[in-house]
């Protein structure tokens, strides 16, 4: 039994995600695993405490995975970054430097996964395909219900596609 933890920057992320992985979510329950994907109220709380947060998880459930998934947008916050690479290299880097002050087991890192979800340009493709204009967060939710993360995988194939092959290869679950 597999427990993941995907850490998003906003509540309408975790709307969203729920929306698009309701299907996956309840075959990793049948399957004896869960999922969930919790908000840290903005980017700078999920950069700046989510190795953090990932590295209490994963020393106290030894079966978890763990996933910061920021947007990388707005860039430079909170920490110089303009490109996915710089971003998760920093975030590795944070994660490290916390694993060694607290003593932990390296294997860790095997369960400790950064990727980027939708990039802003992907996000407003998204929307427009589904025949509306991005307007707000709230809108997250309602577009990615309509969307299916196999239609995502093809649209951002070097960021959400990694991210969903890692999910489902963890949850043990295909690719549907």
């Amino acid at each position: 039994m597999s427990e993941v933890f995907v850490y998003v920057e906003g509540p309408s992320d975790q709307l969203g995600m729920r929306e698009l992985f309701a299907e996956v979510m309840e075959l990793a329950t049948n399957k004896g695993s869960t999922i969930d994907f919790y908000p840290l109220n903005g980017k700078e709380p999920l950069l700046n405490k989510g190795p953090i947060k990932a590295i209490n998880i994963l020393r106290n459930r030894p079966n978890s995975y763990v996933f910061l998934v920021p947007d990388l947008y707005p860039p430079n916050k909170p920490f110089p970054h303009v490109c996915y690479t710089e971003l998760k290299n920093e975030l590795k880097e944070r994660f490290d430097q916390e694993l060694h002050r607290k003593g932990c087991d390296e294997r860790m890192v095997d369960h400790f996964f950064i990727p980027i979800t939708i990039t802003k340009t992907n996000r407003f493709a998204l929307f427009s395909n589904a025949g509306m204009k991005y307007k707000d967060t709230a809108d997250v939710p309602w577009v990615l219900k309509r969307s299916s993360h196999s239609e995502l995988t093809k649209k951002c194939p070097q960021n959400f596609k990694p991210f969903v092959e890692d999910l489902f290869k963890i949850l043990g679950v295909e690719l549907l």
